[in-house]
């Protein structure tokens, strides 16, 4: 069979299963306008519809706006925070609302010109949240793609980009849990390395410009990612010799470097902005009461905990590890894969929540996943040298770990599951089933596998009570 065939099978493949899982999670059991969601959201309505940025938790009820809405609205600890301020101030950055925008306007024009409320919180909206997490994914995907290309055959590169859609828990923040940051940044931090890529084999005005803004753009919608600076900072150096050239080229381009660093400050101006309107003050910490313990990182639970650690939700991301130390023709991304990706874990699993709560699995990591890539194709290409045998037990473990993470976004789709503050136990015994029983109640409950109560034999009544 052609490969082109087969990667078109597989797409269709991925689309398909995409949808079914959107299918179970708009059924009607689940809100989209909540929590995070609904923090990064509501800029847009505020700013387009009822011009309230000021207080942004002031709707009007006689708009047709759900219930749904006006509660978590009013309800600071899910909303924001109280700033000392007769009003509420958003906690959540507007970046991610700034990448909504066009499927924000589209969703408002057809409702309007389909005579429906046109208030903000409507399902067209809710569909447009939807569509922006499937594009960006999807642009993401493929922009890992051009990038593995550039080192890897179409096989490898093609493959290493599905799992790390099919195989980890991006799956479920692309088609379910819409609306999250983790998908645009995602896209982000694609973007950024093959932005990077183009740097330096044409640096043009106008790469050093989509290269700040692009950087600037991460920071703002999540300022623990200004560890993206050191992508462009430290690509293609791998000895001597590329250090002298990097530093020679900074000297070369300093002019551009700064218009860059201008770029790269211009995505926090309107936050700025926001903070002064709202504050009276420029700068101002919004998520107060939450901070990092920079000296008991949470490592060990936030990347193998069954309650929401990476791992459990990214199976195939053992193999991007396991691609870690192959000597392989990416040298040119060794010093950013190694220096990024620990500097990432410590920071992100020091934060006081570290199992990021809300979601399938541990969210930021998701970030990652375009570096990691690298390594993940590094191990499909060391794999493909291997025998018959060691290819077949590779592609059945890439199997099960899809499967794996498949059937836990179906359960959680269905509220069947809750990865939260799942036990090992509860984890074990939910996998690649599609019902919740009795049993499995107990099991996520105290943690301890139960017996098969038909080969259970009865003994005695010890005792009766009416």
């Amino acid at each position: 069979m052609p490969r082109k065939l087969i990667s078109l099978l597989i797409i269709a493949t991925i689309l398909v299963s995409g949808f079914i899982l959107t299918g179970k999670y708009n059924s009607g059991e689940r809100f989209v306008f909540y929590g995070d969601v609904m923090g990064y959201y509501v800029y847009l309505p505020s700013a387009f519809i009822y011009d309230n940025l000021q207080d942004m938790a002031q709707l009007p009820a006689d708009a047709g706006i759900p219930e749904g809405v006006l509660h978590y609205t009013s309800w600071s600890k899910q909303f924001g925070i109280e700033a000392g301020l007769p009003y509420w101030l958003n906690q959540y950055t507007y970046a991610v609302a700034l990448m909504e925008t066009p499927f924000f306007l589209a969703a408002h024009l057809y409702e309007k010109m389909a005579g429906l409320p046109a208030n903000g919180y409507g399902s067209s909206y809710a569909a447009g949240i939807l569509a922006s997490s499937i594009v960006y994914s999807l642009l993401g995907l493929l922009l890992v793609y051009r990038i593995l290309r550039r080192y890897f055959n179409h096989l490898h590169a093609f493959l290493a980009t599905v799992l790390v859609l099919m195989g980890t828990n991006m799956l479920w923040f692309t088609f379910a849990q819409a609306g999250m940051s983790h998908i645009p940044l995602f896209f982000l931090y694609a973007l950024l390395m093959y932005l990077t890529v183009r740097l330096y084999e044409q640096p043009s005005t106008w790469h050093f410009i989509a290269t700040g803004i692009t950087a600037g753009l991460i920071t703002i919608m999540r300022p623990s990612d200004i560890l993206c600076l050191l992508i462009p900072l430290l690509y293609g150096v791998y000895n001597k010799t590329t250090l002298r050239q990097r530093w020679q080229f900074i000297r070369q381009h300093y002019g551009r470097i700064t218009l860059a660093a201008l770029c790269f400050l211009l995505p926090a101006i309107p936050q700025i902005l926001y903070w002064k309107l709202v504050t009276g003050q420029f700068f101002y910490d919004s998520y107060l009461g939450q901070s990092f313990n920079w000296t008991d990182p949470k490592i060990i639970e936030g990347l193998f905990s069954t309650g929401n650690g990476w791992l459990p939700y990214a199976p195939v991301m053992i193999f991007a590890l396991a691609g870690l130390p192959l000597r392989n023709n990416v040298r040119q991304w060794r010093l950013p894969v190694f220096v990024i990706l620990p500097l990432f874990i410590y920071v992100i699993y020091s934060w006081f929540c570290y199992n990021y709560i809300n979601g399938l699995g541990s969210r930021p990591m998701l970030h990652m996943y375009p570096l990691l890539g690298l390594p993940l194709a590094a191990f499909i290409q060391f794999i493909s040298r291997k025998g018959i045998a060691v290819k077949i037990l590779f592609a059945a473990a890439c199997l099960v770990g899809v499967g794996m993470v498949y059937s836990l976004s179906l359960l959680q789709a269905q509220r069947k599951y809750e990865s939260d503050y799942a036990k090992p136990e509860f984890y074990l015994q939910m996998l690649f089933k599609n019902q919740l029983t009795y049993e499995d109640m107990l099991v996520a409950d105290i943690g301890q596998f139960q017996p098969d109560t038909g080969k259970l034999k009865k003994i005695t009544t010890l005792a009766v009570n009416d």
